[in-house]
């Protein structure tokens, strides 16, 4: 049996050395490890991420079905039983959260609080033209301040929300 030479690799056959390789995977590494976080973030449900805009769904398709069943739709929010109900059915914020009424200071100025007869409750009622009976009210975290203010508008009947704490909304 006969060896043959190695040939020697012509100055044109080029690769990449050891130290390439790994100055490439650890920049890997490092964007991997700063936008990880951010991304399992992204991809992990947050209950609380939607909870606006599913209460607020929930309450403009009230709206819509007193308009379109042409009677007066009526919504219960009770502050002790943290419960939304809505034709007999309840609706329970995620746990760590809670309907509370607004406090001195969570409406504007030339806006005051409707007076209610139950303070243990505050009602939602809308007309078949759309309109409401002014309400609201706030969701918020038991666990820190986070939280909305909740405002049904008399005139049009919209419901729009806004961060309880505006400077620490993110």
């Amino acid at each position: 049996m006969t060896l043959l030479p190695r040939s020697r690799a012509s100055s044109q056959q080029r690769g990449f050395t050891l130290i390439e390789l790994l100055v490439v995977l650890a920049i890997l590494a490092l964007a991997v490890a700063v936008t990880g976080p951010r991304l399992l973030g992204m991809l992990t449900p947050d209950p609380a991420r939607d909870l606006p805009q599913q209460l607020q769904d929930k309450i403009d398709r009230m709206r819509s079905d007193a308009i379109f069943k042409s009677q007066v739709e009526f919504a219960v929010i009770d502050y002790v039983d943290n419960s939304l109900t809505v034709d007999g059915v309840p609706w329970l914020p995620p746990s760590g959260w809670e309907f509370t009424p607004p406090r001195e200071g969570d409406l504007p100025v030339d806006e005051p609080s409707p007076a209610l007869p139950d303070p243990d409750r505050i009602g939602l009622e809308f007309a078949p033209d759309g309109t409401a009976k002014s309400a609201h009210f706030i969701l918020h975290s038991t666990k820190d301040e986070n939280g909305w203010i909740f405002d049904v508008s008399g005139m049009t009947g919209r419901l729009s929300y806004r961060p309880l704490h505006p400077e620490t909304a993110g």
